[in-house]
């Protein structure tokens, strides 16, 4: 796999200080939650379960599926080329939570060299420290859009290398909505 540690490895190197200490002492275990992080300010992004591990039909001409371990799970992995002949190896996540927690949509709406057949992209960056992670996808539209409704994310494709692996205890998590509209 690409950068990812064997469980083994990321357990060790990613162990929560709090975590041993508890273990130490004979406390009852807390419940450790998979994440994947910013790379760039370690902020928990997504939780292993929020990854889509069911492959997408994609532009044959500019990307290809395949798969990889992430939290010992098997998610489908799309290795993609832009416009600007840039190569992403992202993994589809589910929108809807972590779009109010963690990561936030920016810019217009496009279907230009979308990777995925009938889902228009926009960018996706940390909520925390603005750090480009990859892209939002919205399903495309036939009719004109109503100007007072923003059209909903169907799912983030979120660039590899951009993310870290982690386990946190569940009370260091971020909660659902940590920050809110104007």
């Amino acid at each position: 796999s690409l950068f990812f540690l064997s469980s083994d490895a990321m357990a060790a190197a990613s162990m929560d200080p709090k975590l041993a200490a508890s273990e130490a002492h004979g406390d009852a275990e807390p419940e450790v939650q998979k994440w994947l992080e910013c790379a760039e300010c370690r902020f928990p992004l997504v939780r292993a379960e929020e990854l889509i591990a069911e492959r997408c039909t994609v532009r044959t001409d500019v990307a290809w599926c395949y798969e990889l371990d992430v939290f010992d799970q098997q998610v489908s992995c799309y290795s993609a080329t832009n416009a600007h002949d840039h190569r992403f190896d992202v993994v589809r996540v589910d929108a809807p939570s972590a779009l109010t927690r963690s990561i936030l949509q920016e810019g217009e709406t496009t279907a230009e060299f979308s990777w995925f057949p009938g889902f228009a992209w926009s960018m996706a960056h940390c909520a925390n420290c603005y750090c480009h992670l990859g892209w939002a996808f919205e399903a495309e539209t036939q009719e004109e859009p109503d100007p007072a409704s923003k059209p909903e994310v169907a799912f983030f494709g979120l660039v590899l290398t951009k993310m870290r692996e982690h386990q946190r205890l569940e009370e260091e998590a971020p909660d659902e909505k940590i920050w809110s509209d104007p």
